[in-house]
């Protein structure tokens, strides 16, 4: 999940344009939008004994992953955990 972050940010992924598009919730277009919304890239989810939330472009530079194997939202409270403690409440 780290290296999709990082693939991502440096348009391995998608062009300029279609990254800028992901990143805001598949709204706008750089052109409307200015430039990108810096609003961090958040998707969680899970199924019976597993459990993911992944914030990208976090404000600091940071990245947050969390991969449980535990019942969805086990790694959303972590992750809300994670980022008291680094000052991203």
């Amino acid at each position: 999940m780290f290296k999709f972050g990082v693939a991502l940010r440096q348009h391995k992924l998608l062009s300029p344009r279609y990254t800028h598009f992901l990143l805001n919730q598949f709204r706008g277009s750089p052109e409307e939008a200015g430039e990108s919304s810096n609003q961090p890239f958040r998707v969680a989810g899970g199924a019976p004994g597993v459990s993911t939330c992944v914030n990208l472009l976090m404000p600091g530079g940071y990245d947050i992953i969390v991969l449980s194997n535990y019942d969805f939202p086990v790694a959303m409270t972590v992750i809300k955990e994670i980022s008291g403690m680094v000052g991203l409440r």
